[in-house]
């Protein structure tokens, strides 16, 4: 359980999700996002993270200063200089981000509430996530079949969209739910991606496969499980710069890298 002192205060309970009430007080959004805040499902002992930010909407003469404390079992919550105490004052109007980490303890599924508790306002933001005991090297796509060719190279850049990155996609004539083959290279870098389920349906790459690159890294990629079908790169597979993530597990059916 997260608990905190003062004006303001934040705690984490697990268990039924309530009914959340309103994320504004007063016209003034104190918590983002406004939830739920789904996590998906996460191999249990592996973490994954979240940013929220949250608002001072309190109109008071005094700021509130949270010190929050984290259950290490399963959620921790953390500043944005990566502390797990937070001891910020915030006046009125001043926000800070957070950053939410999830443990799963155990398989299945797992749910919790944030509370950012005000004098007389409590605002939730209601989190799920699920654990597995291992991977999910499921395909998302049954790519047995023909696949559409991309005659040239697929790049996802800083540039795509979080919330319909298969736009990249069309740009290549590829349809959502659809398996492709590129000829040339496939380089992922500075997205803001947390997984690559865009490119589930990926069965062969023709050049290179670089997720991250020297001219930038993916910050907020957190797992590749969605490449399960892709079985060939005819180039370099490269790695590099992307800090959230902890498997590459995803890439266990990869047979062939290289000519």
């Amino acid at each position: 359980m997260l608990v905190a002192t003062g004006a303001c205060s934040f705690t984490v309970e697990l268990g039924e999700a309530p009914v959340p009430p309103p994320q504004r007080i007063d016209g003034c959004t104190a918590l983002t996002p406004g939830g739920p805040l789904e996590l998906g499902a996460q191999v249990v002992g592996r973490p994954v993270y979240r940013t929220v930010v949250v608002r001072n909407c309190v109109d008071a003469q005094r700021p509130f200063v949270p010190r929050v404390q984290g259950d290490r079992d399963t959620w921790m919550v953390f500043d944005d200089e990566g502390a797990a105490a937070v001891e910020r004052a915030l006046y009125p109007g001043e926000e800070i981000s957070l950053t939410v980490q999830f443990l799963a303890p155990r398989a299945g599924d797992v749910v919790a509430t944030l509370w950012a508790e005000f004098p007389d306002e409590q605002v939730p933001l209601v989190m799920t996530g699920t654990g597995r005991e291992g991977p999910d090297l499921t395909p998302r796509l049954d790519c047995s079949v023909d696949a559409r060719v991309v005659p040239s190279s697929l790049v996802l850049g800083p540039e795509t969209d979080p919330q319909h990155p298969e736009t990249s996609l069309a740009l290549h004539g590829v349809q959502p739910g659809e398996c492709f083959e590129v000829t040339g290279d496939v380089v992922i870098l500075g997205t803001p991606l947390l997984d690559l389920d865009v490119l589930g349906g990926l069965r062969r790459v023709g050049g290179r496969l670089l997720i991250g690159h020297e001219l930038g890294g993916n910050q907020a990629l957190q797992q590749v499980d969605a490449l399960a079908n892709l079985v060939q790169v005819g180039g370099e597979l490269v790695i590099r710069d992307n800090p959230a993530l902890r498997t590459v597990d995803g890439l266990l059916n990869l047979a062939q890298v290289g000519a």
